[in-house]
């Protein structure tokens, strides 16, 4: 940061630099929080109805031979967590895409300052 002269790239810099840390951050809550969000996902089916077709199964793929209709018990009793859950990561989801949003316009409003600045195409 020393080599750039311009107080008000250096600043500009910095900031942007600031906002990819604040992006990180956003973007670690909403994997964490899908992370905890399947395990949740996993305790609402009742997984001893897949169990003869896990059993069945020799192929690569673990679901390969399940069919696409099939009725699977759901252990109620987790659905309003889940539901929590949900809602949490569509609101982190909602934060990243504004935090990106945000920081690729200052990434453009940057990179014409620099441009402008020291003659760049």
């Amino acid at each position: 940061m020393r080599l750039i002269r311009n107080k008000q790239i250096a600043d500009s810099i910095s900031a942007y630099d600031f906002n990819c840390d604040n992006y990180d951050i956003f973007n670690q809550y909403y994997i964490i929080n899908g992370q905890l969000a399947n395990r949740y996902i996993e305790t609402l089916e009742n997984v001893m109805d897949l169990l003869p077709f896990f059993i069945a199964n020799s192929k690569v793929g673990i679901r390969d031979n399940i069919p696409d209709s099939i009725v699977i018990r759901i252990n109620t009793s987790g659905l309003n967590e889940q539901l929590g859950f949900m809602m949490l990561q569509k609101t982190y989801a909602r934060q990243e895409i504004n935090q990106f949003k945000a920081l690729r316009g200052r990434a453009v409003r940057l990179m014409e300052l620099i441009k402008k600045e020291y003659h760049l195409e």
